[in-house]
């Protein structure tokens, strides 16, 4: 991938007009919606496309983690962290991921 100079759409987006902004979201959509359709080739495996550890800023601080067989095991992965030091009170009543639905490509930025 290569960079593309210009100008940041965060830098020009109060000098756009109604139309403009409108597009710009019908764009970013569109690509997402492509992002999204690319099949899991990894055998439903949560992992990086090419089938290693994945990275997302907001999972431990942006460290690598996985990759994990199932979905179930990433969620429970998750799980774990999430009540880690939490009362025994409060552990029941925080909710678990559901395990249940498609795995698409999804990018951290997103």
């Amino acid at each position: 991938m290569d960079f593309v100079d210009g100008v940041l759409l965060r830098d020009c987006w109060s000098a756009m007009n109604e139309h403009q902004k409108h597009s710009v979201q019908t764009q970013i959509k569109e690509y997402l919606g492509h992002l999204r359709s690319i099949e899991n080739n990894q055998n439903n495996r949560i992992c990086s496309c090419t089938g290693g550890p994945i990275y997302d800023f907001r999972i431990l601080m942006g460290q690598f983690v996985g990759p994990y067989p199932s979905i179930t095991e990433f969620h429970d992965f998750l799980y774990s962290h999430a009540i880690r030091g939490c009362p025994p009170d409060i552990t029941p009543k925080v909710k678990r991921h559901n395990d249940n639905y498609r795995i698409v490509f999804t990018h951290a930025d997103f």
